[in-house]
């Protein structure tokens, strides 16, 4: 719980920084929070928190393609360590 609301209070900050240099409009803010707020009704959410907290705590996933010798391209679910940037697992999921 204590990811989802330091989450929430940096993007409060870059939010309320947006705002005042201008770089960000009050309808901008309106449209994102209602993004936000329907987007956490949807079944993306659990997938949304749990990228969010595993990237908190230091580890990025994200596919990658692997080229094959035989002309086949392969994906991978791979996890990349944040601090050190070496791969913690890779794991085949298909062609």
């Amino acid at each position: 719980m204590a990811v989802s609301i330091s989450v929430v209070v940096l993007l409060l900050v870059l939010a309320v920084i947006f705002l005042r240099n201008g770089g960000l409009k009050v309808t901008h803010a309106l449209v994102c929070a209602l993004l936000g707020f329907f987007l956490a009704g949807t079944s993306m959410a659990p997938t949304i928190h749990n990228g969010v907290a595993a990237t908190a705590n230091g580890l990025l996933y994200f596919y990658e393609k692997r080229p094959h010798s035989w002309g086949i391209d392969a994906w991978y679910l791979a996890a990349v360590d944040f601090r050190t940037g070496q791969r913690a697992f890779s794991q085949f999921t298909g062609t």
